[in-house]
């Protein structure tokens, strides 16, 4: 028998029968927002860079925007689909 996966891009409402399985998937999909909120955070304000080894001086080689920007984007889009699900 095949497992029917709930919508994500609608509200499944209580009387249908698989309304605890969108719940627990949209419970899930706030948990990855939240994974990649924090991940994003943690790129903020960072830069990239080495230690160069004869001077023993750090090189900052540039910043960690575009990291930044892709766990933001990445949690951008799971918001909008919990938005339009049962997270």
């Amino acid at each position: 028998m095949l497992a029917i996966e709930p919508d994500l891009d609608r509200f499944v409402e209580t009387h249908e029968p698989h309304y605890f399985r969108a719940q627990a998937r949209g419970f899930a999909l706030i948990h990855k927002i939240e994974r990649h909120l924090k991940s994003a955070n943690s790129y903020a304000g960072r830069y990239c860079g080495y230690t160069d080894h004869e001077t023993g001086d750090v090189v900052i080689t540039g910043e960690c925007d575009e990291e930044y920007e892709a766990e933001w984007n990445k949690a951008c889009d799971l918001a909008r689909m919990a938005a339009r699900s049962n997270a």
